[in-house]
C-alpha cells in the first residue's frame, strides 16, 4: 500500500541579456518596451529588453537610463511578460514595483503542467491548460454554489477523474554589473484536494547568491469561498526565504477545505473552500565573473507534499544544488520533474 506521494515540480528559466549603464532614476509612466517572444515545444519565454522603453520616456534626457515604474507601469511591463492578475494580485503593489528596480531587461518562462492521479507530470500547450480547467469547471466534480464552488484534481489520489494543473514561471531580471533578481512562482490551476507542506526554490548553480534581507521574499497568496456567507477572503502569508549556495528556497504551510456545522439541531453544515493559491519566492544572484560572457541555468523547482489517509508523512528534505528533493521512505514517495532553459550572460 502506498501511504503517500510526493510530487517535485522542476522548472526553469528565461534568457538575459545586459544592456545599460545605471545613470539615474525617474518615475517613468509611459511607454511600450519591445516584447519577443519565442515558444519552445510547451515552453512560453518573454524577453523584454527595457532600453526601448527608457529610450522612449526618456529622450529628453539621456542621463535617465534607470528608471523607477509607477505602479502602472510596472503591472504593464510584467503582463507583456506573461504575467496575470491573479500572479500580480499575489505579488502586491510594494513587491510588484520592487522587482523592477533597477532593471535592465527581463526574461519569464512559463510552462504548463497536467498532473494525473499517479503524479505523473505531462507539460501542455497554454491552451489545451486553460481549455481543460475550464471543462473541469463544467463537470460533476464540481461543488454546486451551496458548498464546495471549486474543482480539485486527481493528483492528490483522492478524485479519480480530474487531473489536476498548474503554471510554474521563471523570471530573470538583470540589475547591473552581472547582478540578477531571480523570482520563481507557481500557481494551481486545479487545486489539489490534499495539502500540507509545499516547498518553493529558485537556484542558479553558477551563480553566488546574495543573503541580505531586503534582498530576499517570499509569500503564499490564496482565497477562501465561505459557502454559507458567499464570500471570498484573500489571504497572504509571508513566507521565511533561506539563503543556499546555489539558491533560495521557503516552505509553506498550505491552507485546507473545512467543514463546519451550520445548525446542529438540523445537521446542517457549510463549507470553507481554498480557490486560489499562488506561491512566489525572490532574490539576488550574480555571475561569477562579470567580465566575462557566460551561460548558465536557472530553475526554479516546486515540491508538493500531503498527507494520505491521514497519516503525517515522514520527509527528509535536503538541498541538491537546483532545488529541494525529498528522500524516499516507506511512507512517501518522491517524484521529480525538471526542465530548464539556458540564460546568456554577456558584459
Amino acid at each position: 500500500m502506498k501511504l503517500k506521494k510526493v510530487s517535485c515540480i522542476l522548472l526553469s528559466c528565461a534568457l538575459i541579456m545586459p544592456t545599460l549603464k545605471v545613470d539615474a532614476k525617474q518615475v517613468v509612466t509611459g511607454g511600450e518596451p519591445y516584447v519577443n517572444v519565442v515558444t519552445t515545444g510547451n515552453t512560453i519565454t518573454r524577453t523584454i529588453d527595457l532600453t526601448d522603453l527608457n529610450s522612449t520616456t526618456n529622450s529628453y534626457n539621456n542621463n535617465v537610463s534607470t528608471p523607477v515604474y509607477d505602479i502602472s507601469t510596472s503591472e504593464s511591463i510584467l503582463k507583456q511578460v506573461g504575467f496575470t492578475d491573479v500572479e500580480l494580485n499575489a505579488m502586491g503593489d510594494e513587491e510588484i514595483i520592487a522587482s523592477l528596480e533597477d532593471a535592465k531587461n527581463i526574461t519569464s518562462t512559463e510552462v504548463y503542467i497536467k498532473i494525473d492521479e499517479l503524479g505523473n507530470r505531462t507539460e501542455v500547450t497554454k491552451e489545451e491548460c486553460m481549455k481543460a480547467v475550464e471543462n473541469q469547471s463544467k463537470t460533476k466534480d464540481s461543488y454546486n454554489s451551496n458548498t464546495m464552488v471549486h474543482v480539485f484534481s486527481s493528483n492528490d489520489a483522492v478524485n479519480e477523474e480530474t487531473d489536476g494543473y498548474m503554471r510554474i514561471r521563471t523570471v530573470s531580471t538583470y540589475i547591473s554589473n552581472g547582478n540578477y533578481r531571480f523570482s520563481g512562482l507557481f500557481t494551481w490551476l486545479t487545486l489539489p484536494q490534499n495539502r500540507w507542506v509545499d516547498v518553493l526554490s529558485v537556484a542558479a548553480p553558477s551563480c553566488a547568491w546574495g543573503s541580505n534581507t531586503t534582498d530576499l521574499t517570499s509569500n503564499l497568496s490564496y482565497s477562501i469561498y465561505n459557502s454559507k456567507t458567499k464570500t471570498t477572503t484573500d489571504s497572504n502569508v509571508t513566507g521565511s526565504v533561506k539563503v543556499k549556495s546555489t539558491g533560495i528556497y521557503s516552505k509553506y504551510d498550505l491552507p485546507n477545505e473545512e467543514m463546519l456545522v451550520d445548525n446542529p439541531i438540523l445537521g446542517t453544515t457549510y463549507f470553507k473552500s481554498v480557490t486560489s493559491m499562488v506561491g512566489y519566492i525572490r532574490g539576488i544572484g550574480s555571475v561569477s565573473t562579470y567580465q566575462t560572457a557566460q551561460k548558465f541555468n536557472v530553475f526554479t523547482q516546486y515540491v508538493h507534499l500531503y498527507k494520505d489517509y491521514g497519516l503525517s508523512p515522514e520527509a527528509s528534505f535536503s538541498w541538491d544544488g537546483t532545488g529541494f528533493s525529498v528522500s524516499p521512505s516507506i511512507t512517501n514517495e518522491t517524484r521529480i520533474y525538471n526542465s530548464f532553459n539556458q540564460t546568456s550572460y554577456t558584459p
